[in-house]
């Protein structure tokens, strides 16, 4: 955090993009055992058989994604209901629902939230989305110190975990994120392009999510904010 007043985070994926199975992982050991993070006796990666900093990477992606509170010790209210009604992820409407809780957090999840509301660009270079991405940024730390190392690699990791296709050599391979199959970012020779979200497949749950979602703690809304 650069500024006292201003709450941002860059990189606390340690690098490693979501991968298929991940959320449930976490999911589900924060079910079976609240203290899976925190305690001492037993360390995480021996129950999630994962190596240190990916554990601190899935308990990064649990809190971006709203599903795991600050403590790290209990699933929120979306994790517990996703957990008991979908944990395999099994439904493009959980993953819709967990992709727009992540695009609106800007404290956890900055680079995710400029991406995919600041950023209009459809078609772009890696260093183009960078140069914008950086720029918005600035505007929100308002001179505040950062790392631009780090804003690059959330490009890379965002792009994996959005636009990056199933190898032909492996179609079974797991470090494929689940978020691909929303199809909002198309990998091309080197460039990647913005993709407009199906309406064909997105369920009028989803709608029906985010006006509630929008409607909480408010007796009415307006046309205009529910359209943003």
């Amino acid at each position: 955090m650069a500024n006292s007043k201003i709450k941002f985070k860059l990189q606390g994926h340690e690098k490693f993009p979501l991968r298929e199975g991940w959320l449930n992982k976490g999911l589900d050991a924060v079910s079976n055992d609240p203290s899976v993070f925190t305690r001492k006796d037993i360390p995480a990666p021996d129950v999630l058989g994962i190596g240190n900093n990916m554990v601190k990477s899935l308990r990064y992606w649990l809190r971006a994604y709203g599903l795991l509170e600050d403590n790290g010790t209990e699933l929120t209210d979306l994790g517990k209901k996703i957990y008991a009604e979908d944990k395999y992820l099994e439904k493009n409407f959980t993953l819709w629902v967990l992709h727009s809780s992540i695009a609106k957090n800007k404290e956890l999840a900055t680079s995710w939230y400029l991406f995919f509301n600041k950023c209009d660009a459809a078609d772009f270079s890696k260093e183009q989305i960078f140069k914008v991405m950086n720029r918005e940024l600035q505007s929100i730390v308002h001179g505040g110190k950062y790392s631009e190392k780090s804003l690059m690699t959330d490009v890379d990791v965002l792009l994996n975990m959005y636009g990056k296709t199933r190898g032909e050599e492996d179609p079974e391979e797991k470090n494929t994120s689940p978020f691909v199959a929303l199809g909002l970012i198309k990998q091309n020779d080197g460039t990647w392009s913005r993709k407009h979200p199906d309406r064909r497949v997105i369920s009028e749950w989803e709608v029906l999510y985010q006006l509630a979602v929008l409607m909480e703690d408010n007796d009415q809304i307006s046309i205009e904010t529910a359209l943003k």
